[in-house]
């Protein structure tokens, strides 16, 4: 997430609940194909974080998308361009993972709701709750906003397949 206010993540804690996982609609393939899509974007933006890479998150977030930390010191808001423009950041190595993901489509509109942990230079550095909503814009699905909180242990678990490799 944008270095901006990193720092005061790494230090920021907030209690919620976890998601309860919802697989798509089995009977109905164009659900499973969607929230697939959908899950390939939302996959994208994590990615983009992992590489530092803006132009990898500019490809799914839309530059007026709002993206909001929510922190027991309050609600930060970045625009979807001072978000892809913040995670360019040599000087540190983010990795966040997302895991037991529920995907929502309805038409031309998703949401996910997904358990998350973030590493700083390899340290862990929190974990929480990421909900992404995105839109079907020419055919392509893209965030519209991102709200999360952070949160540290008990109040959260860590990624099931252990810290990353």
């Amino acid at each position: 997430l944008a270095p901006l206010f990193l720092a005061g993540l790494v230090r920021a804690g907030c209690g919620g609940g976890e998601p309860e996982a919802a697989p798509p609609d089995e009977a109905d393939p164009a659900s499973v194909d969607e929230s697939a899509a959908v899950l390939e974007a939302v996959e994208t933006v994590l990615e983009a974080i992992t590489t530092a890479d803006g132009e990898l998150a500019r490809t799914v977030v839309l530059p007026y998308a709002h993206i909001a930390s929510v922190t027991e010191g309050g609600l930060r808001v970045l625009s979807g361009e001072e978000f892809s423009s913040g995670i360019s950041d040599p000087e540190q190595h983010f990795v966040e993972r997302m895991w037991d993901p529920v995907v929502r489509v309805d038409g031309p509109v998703a949401t996910v709701w997904a358990t998350y942990d973030f590493y700083v230079d390899g340290e862990f550095s929190h974990c929480g709750v990421d909900t992404f909503q995105l839109a079907r814009v020419g055919g392509d699905w893209k965030v519209v906003s991102l709200v999360y909180n952070t949160r540290q242990p008990p109040d959260c678990g860590l990624h099931p397949g252990g810290p990353p490799a």
